[in-house]
């Protein structure tokens, strides 16, 4: 697990990133804002590799939790492919 704040968008962008129990997870925020497409973009390049899926999961709501209004989460399991829509369907 770590804790990262980097520059590399107009806003400095904070990340948590952690591996374990069969996912690799890193959080993204700002101070006052939600990041946006392409800072979490960014996020992806930096954290997994090009042809790895991740994903953001819209949880149930009984399992919701938001500690920090401005976060957003990239998820991938370990050891297991997510699976993706057919390319045309998009």
């Amino acid at each position: 697990m770590g804790y990262i704040h980097l520059p590399i968008s107009k806003r400095p962008l904070t990340f948590v990133f952690s591996w374990g129990g069969e996912w690799e997870h890193v959080s993204v925020s700002h101070r006052n804002k939600v990041p946006t497409w392409d800072e979490m973009y960014m996020v992806k390049d930096i954290f997994f590799e090009d042809e790895e899926v991740v994903v953001q999961y819209h949880p149930r709501k009984s399992e919701y939790v938001n500690i920090h209004p401005y976060t957003l989460h990239l998820w991938r399991p370990i050891n297991k492919e997510i699976p993706t829509p057919p390319i045309e369907f998009v």
